[in-house]
């Protein structure tokens, strides 16, 4: 069996729901899970480990493998230095034959079930999305951020987008989705969504971005399953559920209704906007004008969020990030029919 790591760079406080993310973590005991935090009073668990280190300390290590001084003004920015993982913690790396990143704002089903040794014989990069990406431990792969310089691809310069304040998403689609696509073979499931679930966090309902399908999701027993429901969030129960490795919980406000002692017994539970639950959900989970309220104050929320960053990083220098970005997402809608 091939090796597996996938790392983690927090900073701050770790939200509540952790100890959700920890015992899915947890339940796939061939995958390393290393989190680099400054956190001082994490002790290691089964095959999830801690690695103690400031900011500062992991600005200076991205430094480094730059070859310049990068930006690192938020915790957010972290993300555009994911790719620079492999360099960067080159002691927890080096014993994998892949390595990856991957969020908290996840539950994991099982990851080997989907992550095959044969699929990892196949590809060099595994996903898309910043929230969970593998790498093959290799040079090609573990620099392949650099070739951002060269002129005959798409992506977002790496020399510029270390150097920008803004988040420029070089993770994924602005800078290592393209590059992946150019320059090594990548197992995509965004079109097919059969490996991975994620879904938007500006709707109240869990919804698919492709089929537009409504959903909530079980987790039992260390695997996790899609269950269609109506748009009302009624199960439908002619429809068998279906299997992934992984849901996205992003950006969300979801309320824990059941402590680890309690799951710890039942060992499964549901997920449903915005909540989990160790209760099977039962007739309507939302009406019709909820949704519409929901999404009316996320609208709001959103927009005075964009407001409050434009004032703070200033109006001017976004222009520039702004233009290159709309570009990006403009070929990649048209030449991959993907976004």
């Amino acid at each position: 069996m091939k090796k597996i790591c996938l790392l983690t760079v927090w900073m701050g406080k770790l939200p509540e729901y952790f100890w959700l993310w920890l015992t899915t973590a947890k339940r796939n005991p061939t995958v390393d899970f290393y989190i680099i935090t400054d956190n001082m009073d994490l002790a290691d668990e089964a095959n999830v480990h801690f690695f103690n280190m400031t900011i500062e300390s992991v600005k200076e290590r991205f430094d480094n493998v730059a070859g310049f001084p990068v930006k690192l003004e938020v915790p957010y920015k972290i993300c555009d230095y994911k790719p620079l993982f492999a360099k960067a913690f080159p002691e927890l790396v080096e014993p994998y034959e892949f390595w990856g990143h991957c969020d908290i704002d996840l539950l994991f089903g099982d990851i080997r079930s989907f992550i095959t040794d044969k699929l990892l014989e196949q590809y060099d990069k595994i996903l898309d999305s910043g929230w969970f990406i593998l790498y093959r431990n290799c040079e090609n792969m573990n620099t392949l951020y650099r070739r951002s310089m060269e002129k005959d691809n798409m992506a977002y310069p790496y020399k510029e987008a270390f150097r920008s304040q803004f988040a420029c998403y070089f993770d994924e689609y602005m800078g290592m989705s393209i590059l992946g696509w150019e320059y090594c073979k990548v197992f995509r499931d965004q079109l097919e969504e059969k490996v991975a679930q994620d879904f938007s966090w500006q709707r109240l309902n869990f919804q698919s971005y492709i089929s537009g399908e409504n959903f909530v999701f079980h987790w039992k027993d260390g695997r996790i399953y899609r269950v269609i429901c109506d748009e009302s969030g009624r199960l439908l129960t002619e429809r068998a559920p279906s299997e992934y490795m992984l849901a996205h919980i992003q950006k969300r406000k979801m309320e824990i209704a059941f402590s680890e002692e309690e799951l710890s017994l039942k060992n499964e539970f549901w997920i449903v906007p915005n909540r989990y639950q160790l209760e099977k959900p039962e007739g309507e989970l939302y009406t019709i004008s909820q949704r519409q309220e929901y999404a009316k104050l996320i609208r709001i929320e959103d927009r005075k969020r964009s407001i409050r960053n434009l004032k703070s990083y200033g109006i001017i220098d976004y222009i520039p990030h702004f233009i290159r970005s709309r570009r990006i997402k403009k070929w990649i809608i048209n030449e991959k029919k993907f976004f």
